[in-house]
């Protein structure tokens, strides 16, 4: 009779660091379940946090939109975890640099004909997270949409208006 159950993957250092290498060439799922994996670890004390994001900067520039998503909502929870701490600014200058060229160089702003439910997920999460984390372009471009909208009222697209 077949079991099911929650598992969780905790890889030596080698195998690890062979992973984070190769991580772009991952299937989704696989991608997917090796960042749960590191984040439930890390969350737990079990493996250190650095192992956690030096998985998630091996995603580089790749659009697989359920381990951004994912990833989006750890790095949420970290800028919370620091806030108010001297690191909260060095956290967010990291995390800008990690997540920016996917949703401006990628995805851009606009959400386009062919785009899945998830890269519109995705657009949304990554520009929300920029512009919370300070970012100066992305202010800037959704401060310009924002006056072009109060100008015209042309209608937003849902992921906009959120």
């Amino acid at each position: 009779m077949p079991t099911r159950g929650l598992y969780r993957v905790r890889y030596d250092a080698a195998t690890l660091a062979v992973n984070t290498r190769d991580f772009a060439k991952l299937a989704d799922y696989g991608s997917l379940a090796l960042l749960d994996d590191q984040w439930a670890l890390a969350r737990n004390g079990r493996e250190p946090l650095e192992n956690y994001l030096k998985l998630a900067g091996a995603m580089g520039a790749s659009l697989d939109a359920h381990a951004w998503i994912r990833s989006s909502m750890c790095w949420r929870s970290l800028e919370t975890d620091e806030v108010g701490t001297p690191g909260h600014e060095r956290f967010t200058a990291y995390a800008r640099a990690l997540i920016k060229p996917v949703p401006l160089i990628k995805l851009g702003w606009s959400p386009r004909a062919d785009d899945s439910p998830a890269i519109n997920e995705l657009r949304h999460k990554l520009l929300s997270n920029l512009g919370a984390w300070g970012d100066p372009e992305v202010s800037a471009e959704a401060q310009r949409r924002f006056a072009l909208f109060s100008r015209t009222q042309r209608r937003l697209p849902p992921m906009t208006r959120r």
